[in-house]
């Protein structure tokens, strides 16, 4: 697990955006879960880290269906906008390598 934010703070300080990467090395995939909290703003770029630099990746949101293919390189330099989320909503990502 890759924590791709900050920590959030029992006092309201600290990350409004909470974003985590999960591994699942044996199939190659990846799952990130993002949390958008109250006062956060609007978009957040989160940087995969982990994921094979030459592999291509299709990316898809529990939420919003099909979002784009990405090399391992270019989630991790580039990194994965969020911006669709409403104020205290969540929504998860699944990362597969495309089939060659």
């Amino acid at each position: 697990m890759h924590r791709l934010t900050g920590q959030t703070e029992r006092d309201g300080k600290g990350g409004t955006w909470n974003a985590y990467l999960y591994l699942m090395e044996e199939a190659e995939e990846a799952m990130r879960c993002v949390f958008r909290l109250a006062g956060a703003e609007p978009s957040r770029v989160c940087h995969l880290e982990g994921l094979k630099p030459a592999g291509i990746y299709e990316i898809r949101s529990e939420d919003h269906g099909f979002i784009g293919e990405m090399s391992g390189e270019e989630l991790a330099k580039e990194g994965l906008q969020f911006s669709v989320l409403e104020e205290e909503a969540s929504d998860i990502l699944l990362l597969r390598p495309k089939s060659q």
